[in-house]
């Protein structure tokens, strides 16, 4: 019974290490969304406030 708990702790524990680096993975897409729109957000704002550039 107790090799059987471990075994059901250690599954449990690898499901949430498998959940967390899958929502890792999607946080760091976010960010790089996040980055990519705020670069061209204000390089559009500097494109309005130099028209000439």
């Amino acid at each position: 019974e107790a090799a059987e708990e471990r075994a059901a702790a250690t599954r449990e524990r690898q499901e949430t290490l498998r959940v967390i680096a899958e929502q890792e993975s999607f946080i760091r897409g976010l960010q790089t969304e996040n980055k990519r729109m705020w670069e061209y957000l204000t390089g559009r704002q500097n494109q309005d406030d130099n028209p000439d550039t």
